[in-house]
């Protein structure tokens, strides 16, 4: 994932992932998730959340319910994902300004 940040002007060299805390969650004004499991456990966490959570692939420009995870795979995958996450948040933008 750094070296694709990396390609895309962005630097995670600092970065650290962190569990996701009820208190993280009641400070957002929405949360992104990839995949229909992500949003059921974010729900399940804080169920008031449920209108704030965003499946970034319904923003996709043929929407689809899960962004795959590149956990692991190689670099294309991420690239791939990158795209992905990115054409959704446009689109979500698009559609929420």
């Amino acid at each position: 994932m750094k070296e694709t940040a990396r390609e895309n002007g962005l630097d995670l060299e600092s970065h650290r992932s962190s569990a996701l805390t009820l208190l993280m969650i009641q400070a957002a004004d929405a949360i992104f998730v990839m995949t229909r499991d992500l949003k059921r456990d974010v729900a399940r966490i804080s169920p008031e959340a449920e209108p704030r959570i965003v499946l970034l692939g319904h923003y996709l420009p043929e929407p689809k319910d899960d962004i795959e995870d590149p956990m692991g795979r190689e670099p294309e995958v991420y690239r791939v994902v990158a795209g992905e996450i990115d054409k959704a948040l446009s689109g979500w933008f698009a559609k929420n300004n």
